[in-house]
């Protein structure tokens, strides 16, 4: 019996961002196929190549830039496997990562490639060096296993890294304790860009803000609206802009539009409550779903975000099939699962009560008909 395409039967599959990590999971309707071996995973990114060298009156040989995959690696190393959930945590956050799969049949040949899925794994909040969302002795013991070789995964260099000089060792030691010993002091912001507008989501107010950004115009907007500005051209090109007040006006806490960057990105990052203290920013993930066809059903909105007690999540389905709402813990762990009332196809909208659930980030999968077809993050604050 021959395999069965799987570019036709994985329409489940998808790539869920995690911090420092990527979870990858689809069906599991190839494994029933007499010859099936088991799978072989595929990643790859995308970044710019220099090509076609041509020559422009006026200015002299110049060349395209064209985007291109690069970085191509097999991700299963050996044998194939046989599960249908992997996660890659040789990934640094941030990037955007492509995979694919193949199927792989016992007479070790692989059929045609399944649809592609992208993401962009999460940094962390600084001095969270195991992806945790929290700050504590685990993250004292990963740095110390990082520096005797032990290789812990996750492990988030960036976050570890808390003096910022790009080495990990005994001073970053210290300044996670320092975290840890006054714990009042780290508040953590949520930034994303969204149709070409910079959103901070801040728990609380905030006194001043700073960005380095590639951007050659921006527009300021009305949260920003009275405070004192400093916008320059920095010598490699990029853009510094810095609001601060002299007169005692903040941002208001929760999801806050600043600047509109157009297709912009944001390179470095500062924020500030009115009193002095660093609040630190997290970057919003992106979950791709890129050329999966036939999804069936996406969480259109979710608020607040991040949130207290409760959550509402807004969705839409494109069928009446069985629609089911997963929320994992950082870890991948299920904590919570409700079967959603069977509908036709239109938008409707679920609460989420999440009383004595522990803070920090949730991912929120819906399913239709046991396949995943959408993901967001949340935080529970």
């Amino acid at each position: 019996m021959q395999v069965a395409s799987s570019g036709s039967l994985s329409a489940g599959f998808q790539a869920m961002p995690g911090i420092g990590k990527v979870d990858l999971e689809w069906n599991d309707q190839e494994v029933n196929y007499v010859d099936f071996l088991g799978f072989n995973l595929y990643r790859y990114r995308y970044d710019s190549v220099l090509t076609n060298r041509h020559y422009v009156s006026g200015t002299g040989y110049v060349y395209d830039t064209v985007w291109m995959p690069v970085d191509s690696i097999q991700l299963n190393d050996g044998a194939p496997t046989q599960d249908t959930l992997f996660t890659d945590f040789d990934v640094v956050p941030g990037e955007r990562y492509y995979y694919y799969y193949k199927i792989l049949s016992t007479s070790l040949t692989e059929n045609s490639p399944s649809k592609t899925v992208s993401c962009v794994p999460y940094s962390s909040i600084r001095g969270d060096a195991n992806g945790s969302f929290a700050v504590d002795v685990a993250d004292v013991i990963a740095v110390v296993s990082h520096m005797t070789g032990q290789e812990p995964k996750p492990f988030i260099f960036d976050a570890a890294d808390v003096n910022g000089d790009g080495v990990i060792d005994v001073l970053d030691i210290v300044g996670i304790i320092n975290i840890i010993l006054h714990p009042d002091e780290q508040q953590t912001a949520i930034y994303t860009i969204e149709d070409g507008i910079l959103y901070v989501n801040t728990p609380v107010a905030l006194g001043g803000v700073q960005f380095v950004l590639g951007a050659s115009q921006i527009e300021v907007l009305d949260a920003l609206k009275g405070f004192e500005i400093i916008d320059q051209t920095l010598p490699d090109g990029r853009r510094l802009f810095m609001a601060y007040s002299m007169s005692g006006r903040e941002v208001a806490a929760g999801k806050q539009a600043l600047l509109r960057i157009g297709n912009a990105t944001i390179d470095d990052i500062a924020l500030s409550d009115p009193r002095g203290h660093n609040v630190i920013a997290l970057k919003g993930g992106e979950v791709g779903l890129y050329e999966v066809e036939g999804a069936g059903a996406q969480i259109m909105k979710a608020f607040p975000n991040p949130f207290s007690d409760e959550i509402t999540l807004q969705y839409v389905t494109s069928n009446g099939g069985r629609t089911e709402l997963r929320m994992r813990d950082i870890t991948g762990r299920l904590v919570h699962a409700t079967v959603l009332p069977q509908r036709q196809a239109g938008h409707y909208s679920y609460t989420w009560r999440a009383a004595g659930m522990p803070k920090g980030i949730y991912m929120v999968t819906l399913y239709i008909d046991d396949i995943p077809s959408h993901t967001i993050k949340v935080v529970l604050k």
